[in-house]
This record gives C-alpha cells, structure tokens and sequence, in this order.
C-alpha cells in the first residue's frame, strides 16, 4: 500500500519531501537560532555554523536591513570581504552529495569588482587533512555563484549537485563564501535557506 501511495506522487511534492529531508541534517540552514533582540539588527555569527574571514567573519542580519524579505523566515548571513560559514558531515565512499543556499546581490551593498558568492563543498579524509588530488593539492567541488553582474534584490538558489565523495574522503564541509579570488572587490553576499543531503 504504501508504494502504491508513493507512486502517486506528483513530482513537485517528491521534490518538495526531498528538500525538506535535505535541511534536517543541517543546523540553522535559515539563520534563524538565536533569534536577532527586538531593536537589534545583526548578530556576531551564526548558531551551529562555524564561520571564518574579515573582521571576524560573517553574521546574522535582520531582513528588515535588506530592500527584500529573507528566503525563509526573518534573518540572513551576510558575509563581506573573504569571508564565509561552514558545517561538517560524514560521507560514504558511494554518496552523492548536494549542498545549496539561496544567495543575494543585495543593491544596498552590492557585489562589485570580481566578488562571488558561493557555495561549495570541500572534501577531507580526517578533521583536519583534506582529501588532497593527484597534483597534492585539495579536492573542492565548487558550485554555481553570484557575482556583481547578477541582477540586485533577487534570491537566486547557487550550489553544487550530485558531487560524488572522493577517494579517500570521509568528510563533507559544506561551505558558504564570498570573496574577490581574482582580483579587487567588495559588498556584501547574503545567504538564505541552506540544504545539504
């Protein structure tokens, strides 16, 4: 009975189960935990993320600082020079691996110069090695960005799909970042609604 009821599925809906899945590995994928004080917009970081870059890296910031709403809820990361948040997961050698956030061009601090958002997925064989290539240098499985050329005030979904875990590799480190890799830049990236699965 309950195949013939899974069978029945739209596909929307299927989809729309898997998404819901994906997050709840996740900690916080929406930025939402600790809740920003009343009369408050930004906190220092961001609950169950652990976060790296300029200034201390990047923090949670109140929708009603932005042109738009959040993706999800009320709060957002927003991350500025090089600078990014993370979280760590076990793999097995026959995954596939998906990580997505909703990412913005924010026009009230914009993208410019070579800046990119984006997420990626870096790859490691203990805490602390990562899972290195035939040349020694690290396996990052990079994903789909956002830059200063991407239309402002838009939520756009960014990320990598169906990455398959390298040899060797028993951890994903799912990974959020902005910065100007190939040359000047500055602005701000905002990221919303992480998945991982």
């Amino acid at each position: 009975m309950m195949g013939k009821n899974l069978a029945r599925l739209t596909p929307v809906l299927a989809l729309s189960m898997l998404a819901s899945a994906a997050n709840a590995s996740l900690v916080n994928p929406s930025f939402e935990d600790p809740q920003i004080a009343e009369g408050e917009d930004e906190y220092f970081g961001a609950t169950g993320w652990e976060t790296f870059g300029n200034f201390g890296g990047p923090f949670t910031v109140a929708d009603s600082t932005l042109p738009v709403s959040a993706h999800d809820g009320s709060q957002v990361l927003k991350a500025f020079g090089t600078s990014g948040a993370y979280q760590e997961f076990s793999v097995n050698a026959d995954d596939l691996v998906t990580a997505t956030a909703w990412a913005l061009n924010n026009s009230e601090d914009s993208l410019t110069g070579a800046q990119v958002a984006g997420v990626n997925i870096e790859w490691f064989n203990s805490v602390d090695v990562c899972t290195r290539d035939g040349g020694g240098g690290c396996i990052v499985s990079f994903g789909s960005t956002i830059d200063a050329s991407s239309t402002q005030d838009v939520w756009t979904q960014i990320g990598v799909l169906g990455a398959a875990v390298p040899t060797d590799a028993t951890l994903a480190r799912v990974v959020l970042i902005t910065g100007a890799f190939t040359g000047g830049g500055g602005g701000a990236a905002f990221f919303d609604d992480a998945s991982f699965s």
